[in-house]
């Protein structure tokens, strides 16, 4: 059986399709499972309705209202609602986009954050 190389060639190239098309097909995601929204909505409206509580007493609070979820998790969240004023933990516009930005996204929110003293004279807040 004689073949031409563009046969050979043309062969070859659904091959790879192929095999391309396999390799980037779509596979479960490994990792823990995000948190619902519910959850979420939970652990902002306890954070609010209990401003001097924790991460701690409120993974206790989660746990004996029968939701399974880490601390940690918690304590990100938490985090993410009290310091960003946001519902997200990863805010992409922070990270993805532009540094000016960001720049300016962290200069509104200057107030929120410590105040870094260096030394008897000024601070890094002090304008």
């Amino acid at each position: 059986m004689l073949v031409t190389p563009r046969t050979v060639v043309g062969w070859h190239r659904a091959a790879f399709r192929l095999y391309w098309k396999w390799l980037s097909r779509a596979r479960p995601r490994g990792g823990r499972k995000p948190v619902s929204k519910e959850i979420r909505a939970l652990i902002f409206q306890i954070a609010a309705e209990n401003p001097t509580w924790g991460a701690p007493r409120i993974h206790g609070e989660l746990l004996m209202l029968g939701f399974e979820i880490s601390e940690p998790t918690v304590s990100r969240w938490l985090w993410s609602y009290q310091i960003l004023g946001t519902a997200n933990p990863y805010p992409r516009h922070i990270w993805g986009i532009r540094w000016r930005q960001s720049f300016y996204w962290f200069r509104g929110r200057s107030r929120r954050l410590p105040q870094v003293s260096y030394g008897p004279g000024k601070s890094v807040t002090d304008r």
